[in-house]
């Protein structure tokens, strides 16, 4: 991803939360973003567990409530592999929605409201 789809990912969600209709062009682009910002997103939880579990060969670690610090790494770690887990299952989804998106052809319709 670069500056560019991130730009254009902004677009779209401002897009979403105007509830703009979108035309046929912007939703097939929306959807290919959607698939390469979880596939990102992914990478970069991939990362914060690999990241998590180098902790303690890189500093003294501490819990400030007490707790084993150990204890706090293996729930990051936990929860990040399940986090890739999901993401992973999601971007798998969204380029299928993306080439479903693909194969449909329009038309416009003059009677349709605009």
């Amino acid at each position: 991803m670069d500056a560019d789809d991130l730009a254009r990912f902004g677009e779209a969600t401002r897009a979403a939360d105007e509830r703009r209709a979108l035309e046929m062009a912007e939703l097939y682009e929306a959807a290919g973003l959607l698939a390469e910002v979880t596939r990102a997103v992914a990478t970069l939880a991939n990362h914060l567990q690999a990241e998590a579990a180098a902790l303690p060969g890189r500093y003294i670690l501490r819990d400030d409530t007490g707790d084993d610090p150990g204890a706090r790494l293996a729930e990051i770690r936990r929860r990040m592999e399940q986090m890739v887990e999901l993401l992973q299952k999601a971007e798998l989804h969204a380029r299928r929605s993306h080439a479903a998106i693909g194969h449909l052809g329009v038309e416009i319709d003059p009677a349709a409201e605009s």
